[in-house]
């Protein structure tokens, strides 16, 4: 049976950032954008990928069940995972811009 890592969070909050980071605190072998998963060969749908997604989390897993039923998850909050790689938990704002003259 599988095993996938799921971190969700809101769009712009640091996933695809600290997917690196993400992938190796997590051990996995690929961080994948949840939406890509139905573009993605067999190779990639392997034990161990972290799923990135702005879904809820129960609609993230009924994403995966599509391609892997019964697969095993863990889910973790995009807050949860910035603490366990060191990173703030929130994001910093954007500098605000200035509009041009």
């Amino acid at each position: 049976m599988s095993s996938f890592t799921v971190i969700h969070g809101p769009p712009a909050s640091g996933k695809t950032f600290h997917s690196i980071a993400f992938r190796r605190h997590y051990g996995c072998h690929a961080a994948i954008d949840l939406e890509e998963l139905p573009k993605m060969s067999r190779d990639f749908q392997k034990d161990g990928a972290l799923f990135l997604t702005t879904l809820a989390p129960d609609d993230a897993v009924n994403e995966i069940y599509k391609f892997m039923p019964g697969a095993d998850y863990r889910i973790i909050d995009i807050r949860t995972a910035r603490l366990a790689i060191g990173a703030t938990p929130d994001v910093p704002p954007l500098p605000a811009r200035r509009p041009k003259s």
